[in-house]
């Protein structure tokens, strides 16, 4: 989890989620952090980075008991937010349009808009075919969109997504014999305008 600003960071704050899987909660912090920034004209703004559980060590990413334990994630995330006023949360949810749809429209139905998507661009940034995944146990899992960046109501209404687009999926690192990209995710680029100074 990590944020870069140009700008400073204060109030930085990582919070481990309650619910993993077993494995995750004993070794790894799964969770998000959280932090503010002072933008020039625009005001402040809370900024959230996040990293849902996939399918730990034994289950399937789409498996009920994985759905479920993502559910208690996203309500520990909103129950956190829900205070907080003009807030942008990005990372990986591990669900999206395309998979644990119900994961993914628990954040919308919170209030939250899905700027990649409101920006009528598409595209995936997990993706079977990448040599990072294709000889992984992941491998068989369809193309997906499963990390977002989404604006709370109150932010929503002061921005415009000017575009949006998936980067980060060329071929650029030389790996022994392949040349392969630099993550087994994609990544989200988006140039944001700002209709107004935020209170």
């Amino acid at each position: 989890l990590l944020l870069f600003s140009r700008f400073p960071l204060t109030d930085g704050k990582l919070v481990r989620f309650s619910h993993a899987p077993a494995e995750e909660l004993r070794h790894t912090s799964k969770g998000f952090y959280h932090a503010q920034v002072e933008l020039p004209v625009i005001g402040k703004i809370n900024l959230i980075n996040f990293h849902m559980s996939a399918g730990g060590k034994h289950l399937h990413p789409q498996s009920s008991t994985m759905e479920a334990i993502r559910q208690k994630q996203i309500e520990q995330l909103l129950d956190y937010s829900q205070s907080l006023n003009h807030t942008l949360m990005a990372g990986d949810l591990n669900a999206g349009p395309e998979v644990s749809i119900e994961n993914y429209e628990q954040v919308l139905s919170s209030n939250y808009h899905d700027l990649f998507s409101q920006s009528g661009a598409k595209g995936i940034s997990w993706d079977p075919d990448n040599p990072l995944v294709q000889h992984g146990r992941e491998s068989h899992l369809p193309p997906q969109r499963i990390d977002h960046v989404f604006a709370n109501k109150s932010l929503f209404e002061n921005l415009k997504v000017a575009d949006a687009k998936i980067v980060f999926d060329e071929h650029c690192v030389s790996i022994s014999n392949e040349v392969v990209p630099l993550s087994d995710h994609y990544g989200l680029s988006m140039n944001i305008e700002w209709k107004t100074t935020i209170d």
